[in-house]
């Protein structure tokens, strides 16, 4: 599943009450309402109004306001009835239009992205071509086009969560085969069991991601142990490895948990060994033996 993350962004921005937008999974297009007789398995939908909730970014706005006379005037200007006029009008006064529509943009976008994230939808961040009028004459046509712009936007450290994990299948089931392999055992593609193994690590492990415009690209399941975080498995997918991915995820990790970090890892999997020894895990503390 592919999305322009623009199209998620406009059903944010211009999302009611009384509105509904859905993601049509066959089309892989955001559609207003579904139809009569469609079935809703193949849609997904959007943030609703309440999702979205723009007054909780008017709220979260104010408090990044650091003149003390500036914050004041907003935090009474969002209380009550009427807030959203009176903060608009609070904006006017100190010339402030500019700073909140690129505040609030950038909170649109971020949910845009957890939406996608959260759904396993590869988010595409280039600009949309715009169509072109049939009655256009050649003089109205730009000699050459300017190539269409893509936003970076980093890799984001995701936290895996009963919501998301299926979007991460395609990866653990990669892992699982490959697990297999350093074992000397031959085993194909099994979503099943993929899922079976991401839901029994959720019931006692924390389970983090990289994701690439949605796509979840790396992924370790961890183990808490007192004040130790053990790292029990680790993948790139492939595409994406000897590029500091696994690196990175490591160091996302190392923020979010109490440190020291420690690794379990079989025996045979050489190119983990490897790994750890290059970013300075090379003390080994035990092993385990197994009949």
């Amino acid at each position: 599943m592919k999305v322009n993350l623009l199209d998620v962004i406009d059903a944010i921005d211009t999302v009611s009450e009384d509105e509904t937008y859905f993601y049509s999974i066959q089309d892989e297009e955001i559609v207003y309402a579904l139809d009569d007789g469609e079935d809703d398995e193949f849609f997904i939908p959007l943030p609703t109004k309440q999702e979205v909730n723009d007054y909780q970014n008017m709220v979260n706005f104010t408090e990044t306001i650091e003149d003390d006379k500036k914050r004041d005037w907003f935090e009474n200007a969002i209380h009550g009835k009427g807030a959203f006029r009176r903060f608009r009008a609070t904006l006017e006064r100190f010339g402030m239009e500019t700073e909140w529509y690129d505040y609030l943009e950038a909170c649109h976008r971020e949910l845009a992205i957890e939406w996608c994230e959260q759904h396993g939808i590869v988010y595409d961040t280039s600009a949309r071509c715009e169509e072109v009028d049939d009655d256009w004459v050649e003089e109205d046509v730009v000699a050459e086009k300017e190539p269409i712009k893509q936003v970076q936007i980093p890799l984001r450290f995701v936290r895996i969560d009963e919501d998301n994990y299926m979007s991460a299948l395609s990866l653990c089931d990669t892992y699982l085969q490959e697990l297999d392999q350093y074992a000397g055992v031959s085993s194909s593609s099994d979503y099943d069991r993929a899922q079976n193994y991401l839901e029994e690590a959720l019931e006692e492990k924390d389970i983090y991601v990289l994701s690439d415009h949605g796509r979840f690209i790396a992924m370790a399941i961890c183990r808490m142990n007192g004040c130790v975080t053990t790292i029990t498995d680790l993948c790139v997918v492939k595409d994406k490895r000897l590029n500091g991915v696994a690196r990175q995820l490591v160091q996302e990790i190392q923020k979010e948990e109490v440190e020291p970090l420690q690794f379990e890892v079989p025996t045979t999997n050489s190119i983990m060994h490897a790994f750890l020894q290059a970013i300075g895990y090379a003390k080994v503390i035990h092993t385990t033996y197994t009949k």
